[in-house]
């Protein structure tokens, strides 16, 4: 397999993300880049009292003084937390997924026993993406992408409040940049809604044709 390039990509506020260059593409005279962290993003949810479902955490006011616990926690797995551009990442190797007691039956095992198939593809860290992991479907015109499946890494106790770190799994995380002079700038909202259909719908297209062949 051919190595995927690299780049750096820095937001407005200094913070850097390190990432595989998995697509470029030319769009009405600029050129757009599909770009995955080479580190594992995270995501931190808070439970709340009478909550049936945890609550993502995105502003960076409620991130911050979360900062110092989640690191100590993930710490305790050998992952280091990175305060990194567009997503927090963890540096590390990600603990293996646990199979879950259904899973487990419909595989004649036990629950634990190895990678579950219920939480789809193992997060890869080769940095490939290839058409069955980001399939057309996951790249939806109308609305943002939306994460199926979760790997849950850590969970700890803030305030009395209670939270939990996990990990996407599937589809992996990716997100289009601009890229100038082969480098990548963040896209406003604005310039993200308009032409990310667009983007998308080529990208299927060539999941398309590489399945034709």
């Amino acid at each position: 397999m051919a190595d995927v390039p690299t780049v750096w990509l820095e937001d407005d506020n200094g913070r850097s993300l390190f990432c595989h260059l998995e697509y470029s593409l030319d769009l009405d005279g600029k050129t757009y880049g599909l770009l995955q962290p080479v580190d594992a993003p995270v995501m931190i949810f808070a439970w709340g009292e009478d909550d049936d479902e945890p609550t993502i955490l995105e502003d960076d006011e409620e991130l911050q003084p979360l900062l110092p616990t989640a690191r100590a926690v993930l710490s305790e797995q050998n992952l280091t937390l990175l305060e990194t551009a567009v997503t927090w990442t963890v540096e590390g190797d990600l603990p293996e997924l646990e199979e879950d007691e259904d899973e487990a039956e419909r595989n004649g095992g036990a629950a634990g026993s190895g990678p579950s198939a219920a939480n789809g593809l193992p997060h890869r860290r080769d940095g490939s993406l290839e058409p069955e992991d980001l399939e057309p479907e996951d790249l939806d015109d109308d609305e943002d992408m939306e994460f199926d499946e979760y790997q849950l890494l850590a969970h700890f106790f803030h305030d009395d409040c209670e939270y939990e770190i996990y990990t996407p799994i599937k589809p992996p995380f990716a997100f289009w940049t601009l890229l100038e002079d082969g480098k990548p700038k963040l896209l406003s909202l604005e310039a993200m809604e308009a032409v990310e259909p667009l983007l998308n719908e080529a990208v299927s297209q060539e999941f398309d044709l590489s399945g034709e062949g």
